[in-house]
């Protein structure tokens, strides 16, 4: 019978642990720079800076907020500068005889793109942002509505005095993919 050399298992346990620790290094950095704000209360408070309703539940549990005037702002934190894509889960405010309510999106100041969005359903809106957009660090991305209007004012039956453009349920963004050459 063979016998393993004390020298071959400290060579066997090094490497197993230079392995382990080499993984644990790539899988956070594949994370690192994917930014998610869930509108909630336990990981959002402080991200809303302005034109925010409080916390809300969908009837399946989600929570969301809505935007309560034609602008909004919120903070997302980005690790590096790169070309990301930005995505939402969102739904605007609907009344009857209403337009498609559109979203004009704001980087630090840098006109990004406007959208329509014309269903009351929850979709997600998917658009891309140039590296010159982003900072290292806290970022400020401000919405522009077309209307902000009451449920009470608009809708018979309805109690809710609030102004409403837009829902939102969540905002992740990520470096763009690189389009292979």
């Amino acid at each position: 019978m063979r016998t393993i050399r004390p020298a071959f298992l400290s060579f066997l346990f090094v490497f197993a642990c230079s392995a382990l620790v080499a993984g644990c290094k790539k899988g956070p950095a594949v994370f690192a720079d994917h930014m998610f704000v869930n509108f909630d209360p336990e990981t959002t408070d402080g991200l809303l800076k302005k034109g925010w309703s409080g916390w809300e539940r969908t009837p399946e549990g989600d929570t969301f907020v809505w935007s309560l005037s034609r602008v909004a702002e919120v903070s997302i934190m980005a690790p590096t500068k790169n070309d990301k894509t930005v995505r939402m889960r969102v739904w605007p405010f609907r009344y009857p005889g209403c337009p498609n309510q559109q979203i004009t999106f704001y980087l630090n100041g840098v006109r990004l793109k406007t959208m329509d969005v014309g269903t009351e359903k929850p979709t997600v809106l998917t658009f891309e942002t140039p590296e010159a957009a982003w900072i290292v660090g806290e970022n400020s991305l401000k919405f522009e509505f077309a209307y902000a209007e009451s449920p009470k004012e608009r809708i018979p039956g309805f109690e809710d005095q609030r102004t409403l453009s837009m829902a939102f349920d969540w905002i992740e963004a990520f470096p763009m993919k690189k389009a292979k050459s």
